[in-house]
């Protein structure tokens, strides 16, 4: 279990800590494959192989190539 800020990496987990709970982890990747990705104004990139999603809090831009849109289910 981190406690201080900085770079953890054990049996099972990967990450930056910045020492302020567990809103404290910047970036993490455990050994299931989920991972989460912050960045500044609350953006973030996560993927839970559990619930089989990938959530993106952000703007996506794509260049070159196609991307298949649908409306937000919400």
């Amino acid at each position: 279990t981190a406690s201080d800020p900085g770079l953890y990496l054990g049996s099972t987990y990967l990450g930056y800590y910045s020492g302020s709970g567990t809103a404290g982890w910047k970036t993490y990747m455990d050994n299931q494959g989920d991972f989460y990705l912050t960045g500044s104004n609350g953006q973030f990139l996560a993927w839970s192989g559990q619930l089989g999603t990938l959530q993106v809090q952000g703007v996506i831009n794509i260049q070159g190539g196609n991307a298949a849109t649908t409306p937000s289910p919400n």
